[in-house]
């Protein structure tokens, strides 16, 4: 069961920041022996104990839902903490009180999501053993799963695992006695609710997978339509409609929805799928040609009909031409007809430029902007 989602970024750099083509994340998958009403999850990287998100407990108590099994919980996080080690820990709670608490340490990889596996081994675990403070924190990388230790919680490098910022409030008896003192119910001691007790359905809201925005102002999207593989970009309309280059120029601005931009030819061409964009209608949408990537009628692109600039050679053109006027020729010396830089949406995955100075690009093309037998296109938005 997926419980929720949530977002982090990380100032560990500055710069120009690149449109993703994936998600990078963390799923924290708890797998329980025993029943709880509530987990909390952490994430915090490893070396400094920097906590990247205050826990966050779910779900809601009023739900009445029981925790048994696998329960997922994954984490958006910056690309920038590629590499990072950082420490997954799930604290199971029963009837306000926290039972048992595991972690566990994964590496973040940019642009996949890695899956931190949370083990609760034992029934027992976390409700006998360990010094008052640490009762029932492990962590599994140092222990294996083979319950609290009986050294009062501490692990080989000497950290102790009770401090961490994943035990909120600590939750221990004000005596400082360790769990097994307190009046915990055992976990088949619980007592079933009412029979005419409202029951939350075992999936009622929690499966739903986070949705990424969708980046055009009118809500929907009219290209790139499935945000799971498209999460940065999105084909949309002026006022639900394909527009003209010259009038994707005047509205890009308004189309985009807020934190969003007119795409560069360099940010498509970053793109890693083989999947189609899908597009409500039309086979184009437009990108920013201006300023040009070689501004000179002289310089000129080439477009192929394969990925990486390999293939047969499809048209030879500048992009320097005006943004409308007369209609489109290839032989064009003077740069007085109007072709543009374009995504071919039904040509994705078969289509790219170049040309002197100029790295290939990807899922790039040529298209008319003419007034005459120009075309008319969606208009592409990346996420800043």
């Amino acid at each position: 069961m997926l419980l929720a989602a949530f977002v982090i970024t990380a100032a560990l750099g500055a710069g120009c920041r690149r449109v993703p083509a994936k998600i990078t994340a963390v799923r924290i998958k708890a797998e329980l022996t025993q029943t709880f009403d509530q987990l909390r999850f952490s994430l915090r990287i490893r070396e400094g104990d920097t906590i990247l998100e205050e826990p966050v407990v779910l779900p809601n108590p009023d739900a009445g839902v029981k925790l048994k099994g696998v329960e997922d919980f994954v984490v958006w996080v910056d690309d920038d903490l590629d590499g990072v080690q950082v420490t997954c820990g799930v604290t199971g709670i029963r009837l306000g009180a926290d039972i048992v608490h595991r972690q566990k340490d994964v590496i973040v990889r940019r642009q996949q999501t890695v899956t931190c596996v949370v083990r609760f081994d034992s029934p027992a675990d976390g409700l006998d053993g360990g010094a008052a403070g640490e009762a029932g924190t492990v962590t599994d990388a140092d222990t294996a799963g083979d319950g609290p230790r009986a050294d009062g919680g501490v692990t080989n490098d000497g950290a102790r695992l009770g401090d961490g910022p994943t035990m909120a409030d600590g939750a221990l008896p004000a005596d400082g006695r360790p769990f097994a003192d307190t009046q915990v119910p055992p976990p088949d001691a619980q007592e079933p609710p009412p029979t005419d007790a409202p029951v939350a359905p075992a999936d009622a809201g929690l499966d739903a997978p986070p949705v990424p925005p969708a980046g055009c102002r009118a809500g929907d999207r009219k290209a790139f339509i499935d945000r799971s593989i498209f999460p940065a970009v999105a084909g949309c309309g002026l006022n639900n409609a394909m527009s003209t280059y010259s009038q994707a120029i005047q509205n890009a601005s308004a189309v985009c929805a807020d934190g969003w931009h007119w795409c560069r030819p360099s940010e498509i061409a970053q793109v890693r799928t083989d999947q189609s964009p899908g597009q409500a209608d039309g086979n184009c949408s437009w990108i920013d040609n201006s300023p040009a990537p070689l501004p000179a009628c002289s310089q000129k692109l080439t477009s192929y009909d394969r990925l990486d600039c390999q293939g047969n050679v499809v048209q030879t053109s500048s992009a320097a031409g005006a943004s409308n006027g007369a209609a489109c020729s290839l032989v064009d010396p003077m740069c007085l007809t109007n072709w543009k830089l374009t995504v071919p949406l039904t040509a994705f995955n078969r289509t790219s430029v170049q040309g002197p100075g100029v790295t290939c690009l990807n899922h790039i093309g040529w298209e008319c902007a003419g007034a005459i037998g120009g075309m008319s296109c969606w208009i592409t938005c990346c996420a800043n």
